[in-house]
């Protein structure tokens, strides 16, 4: 039931596949704990650390909850 009130974009990719990132939002709105979901993720170790690093950088929307957890799904694709 947050909102996204930044979603660095991320830089060129330079492989193909899928990083899912499980994170923690603490209730300021920071994420507080980010890590690599292996179950979902098909890209390699450079495309997991660029994932690891943007999703470190989100801000979400104040909350109640001292901690929320989810996932972000990110999708590399070649052009």
């Amino acid at each position: 039931g947050r909102g996204i009130v930044a979603s660095p974009k991320l830089s060129k990719a330079t492989e193909r596949g899928t990083v899912v990132i499980y994170l923690c939002v603490g209730n300021g709105g920071n994420v507080t704990e980010a890590r690599v979901q292996l179950r979902g993720t098909t890209a390699g170790a450079s495309a997991q650390q660029q994932a690891l690093a943007n999703a470190k950088k989100w801000r979400f929307s104040k909350g109640e909850l001292d901690k929320q957890c989810g996932t972000i799904t990110y999708t590399f694709k070649l052009k």
